[in-house]
C-alpha cells in the first residue's frame, strides 16, 4: 500500500507540474532576419523614422563594404530595408530634428578628424558644428539648458585629456563640462539624476562611472573602479521612481546596474564582452528587463526582470556588438537589432507571438485594487498608465504637480471590474515630478511619475 501511495503521489505532482506549464506563459520567440550581410564596422544601429512615414529605419555608422577603417553613414529604409549611402564618416551617430522641419536630421562625430557634423534630411547636406575634439566616442543629443532648441554633448580628445564638452545650439558655443579623465569613454547619457529639474550627465569611463550635476557640472562617483566599461543605458530597474545606471564591463564581462542614490552594486550575470547593454520592457510585464550584447559569446541574451532569468535569443552572431530595441513593425510586441564589430551582420530579431497564456483565455475580475507604475518612467511626452479594478464603482484619475496643484483630469465617472490602460500625452509641462491619483470610492491609490522634456 506504501509502495502504491508513493507512486499516486508522484503521478499527481507530475500532472501538477503538467497543468502548471500549459497554463505558464511562452515568451516570445524570434524570427531571425538579415538585413544586412556587409555591415563590418557597425558599432550602435539607430532607430529613427527618418521620412516621417511611419516606418522605423536604421541608421548605422563607422560602417564599411570592404574593410573595417572606411567609415560610412548608412540609412536602411524600412520596410525592405534599402541601403543608402548619406556620407563618408567614421565615428558616433544620433538622429534628430536639429533644425525643427518636422524630419529627422543625422548628427555624427568623426574620430580622425575631429568634426562635429549634421547632416541635414532629405538632401544630406553637411554641415560643420565643431572642429574642438579628436576621438570623439560618445555623443548625445537633447535640449541640455531648456531653452527648446537641441543641444549636442560629446567626449573626446584635447590637450592630452579626455574631456566632456557642450555645444550649444544655435550658435554652437563650447562649454565644457569636465576634463579630468585620461582614459576614453564610450558610453554617455544625460538624464536628471538628483529629480531637481536639471538635465545631469552620466559618463563610464577607465577611471570610473561618475554623473555630472548641472547647471555647476560637479562631479559625483557612482564607481571609482577602473575598469573598462564600454556603454551604458539608464532607467528606473528597481522602480522605485529614480535614474539607475547598467552598465557592461568590457574587461571584466560583468553586467551590472547600480542603484540610485546610494549606488549599490547589483551583479545580473558575466558573460564575454558585453558591448551592448538596452533597457526594455520585453515581457510588457511593466519593469525593466535587460538586453545584452556579447562580443566574445557571440551572443545576444535577455534577462527578465526581477529575477534576471537568462534568455539565449542567438548565441551564433558573430562579434555581437550594439543593439537598439523598439517596436520596428508597430505590431506591439518589442523586437532586436543588432550588429557586428567586425562580423559584418545587421540582424532583426523580430518578435513572434506563438502560443497564447490558456490562463487568459477566460478574463477573471481582480481581486484588489492596483495601480500600477507608469511605463515609461522617466517618459518623454508620452507614458502609459495601468490599473485593475475589483469591482464596479465611480473613480477619478487626476495628475498633479509636486506643489498639489490640478494639471489634469484623466478619467471620471463609473467603470466596471477588470484591467485598464490610458495613455498620458503631455508636451506643454516643464520636466520634473509629477503625480497620478486614483480615487476608487473612499480608496486613494498615488504613484509618482518623472517627465522629462
Amino acid at each position: 500500500m506504501k509502495n502504491f501511495n508513493d507512486f499516486s503521489k508522484i503521478c499527481i505532482y507530475f500532472l501538477t507540474l503538467l497543468f502548471l506549464l500549459n497554463l505558464s506563459s511562452v515568451y516570445a520567440q524570434w524570427e531571425k532576419i538579415y538585413i544586412d550581410t556587409l555591415a563590418v564596422g557597425a558599432v550602435i544601429p539607430i532607430a529613427a523614422d527618418i521620412e516621417n512615414d511611419g516606418d522605423i529605419d536604421i541608421i548605422l555608422n563607422q560602417i564599411t563594404d570592404f574593410n573595417t577603417f572606411a567609415g560610412k553613414i548608412v540609412w536602411y529604409q524600412s520596410p525592405n530595408w534599402i541601403k543608402r549611402n548619406i556620407q563618408d564618416n567614421f565615428g558616433m551617430a544620433k538622429a534628430s530634428d536639429l533644425n525643427n522641419d518636422g524630419q529627422s536630421d543625422i548628427i555624427t562625430t568623426n574620430i580622425s578628424t575631429g568634426e562635429v557634423v549634421w547632416y541635414e534630411y532629405p538632401s544630406w547636406d553637411k554641415h560643420i558644428i565643431s572642429t574642438y575634439l579628436r576621438l570623439s566616442l560618445s555623443l548625445e543629443v537633447i535640449d541640455l539648458d531648456k531653452d527648446d532648441d537641441t543641444d549636442i554633448i560629446v567626449i573626446g580628445a584635447k590637450d592630452n585629456k579626455v574631456k566632456i564638452v557642450w555645444y550649444e545650439a544655435p550658435d554652437w558655443a563650447v562649454h565644457t563640462i569636465s576634463e579630468d579623465f585620461y582614459s576614453p569613454c564610450f558610453g554617455l547619457k544625460c538624464v536628471d539624476v538628483d529629480l531637481d529639474n536639471d538635465i545631469d550627465i552620466i559618463a563610464p569611463t577607465g577611471d570610473g562611472i561618475f554623473w555630472f550635476e548641472a547647471p555647476a557640472w560637479n562631479s559625483h562617483d557612482i564607481d571609482t573602479l577602473k575598469i573598462g566599461r564600454n556603454i551604458i543605458d539608464i532607467g528606473d530597474i528597481d522602480n522605485d521612481g529614480d535614474i539607475d545606471v547598467l552598465v557592461g564591463e568590457s574587461e571584466s564581462g560583468r553586467v551590472i546596474y547600480y542603484e540610485n542614490p546610494t549606488w549599490s552594486q547589483n551583479v545580473v550575470d558575466w558573460i564575454g564582452g558585453p558591448w551592448g547593454v538596452v533597457l526594455a520592457d520585453l515581457d510588457k510585464d511593466n519593469d525593466l528587463d535587460i538586453v545584452v550584447g556579447g562580443q566574445d559569446d557571440d551572443i545576444v541574451c535577455w534577462y527578465e526582470s526581477p529575477s534576471w532569468t537568462k534568455y539565449i535569443i542567438d548565441d551564433t552572431l558573430d562579434e555581437a556588438s550594439g543593439l537598439c530595441v523598439i517596436d520596428i513593425n508597430g505590431d506591439s510586441l518589442t523586437d532586436i537589432v543588432a550588429c557586428c564589430l567586425f562580423g559584418s551582420q545587421l540582424v532583426l530579431y523580430k518578435a513572434i507571438e506563438t502560443k497564447v497564456n490558456s490562463k487568459d483565455l477566460t478574463p477573471k475580475k481582480p481581486k484588489n485594487l492596483i495601480l500600477q507604475q507608469n511605463f515609461p518612467n522617466p517618459f518623454n511626452f508620452s507614458t502609459t498608465i495601468r490599473f485593475q479594478l475589483p469591482r464596479s464603482e465611480y473613480i477619478t484619475l487626476k495628475v498633479f504637480d509636486i506643489l498639489g496643484n490640478e494639471i489634469e483630469t484623466l478619467i471620471s465617472g463609473y467603470k466596471s471590474a477588470g484591467d485598464y490602460e490610458i495613455s498620458y500625452n503631455e508636451n506643454n509641462l516643464a520636466s520634473g515630478i509629477y503625480f497620478y491619483i486614483l480615487h476608487f470610492g473612499s480608496i486613494i491609490e498615488i504613484k509618482k511619475m518623472i517627465l522629462l522634456q
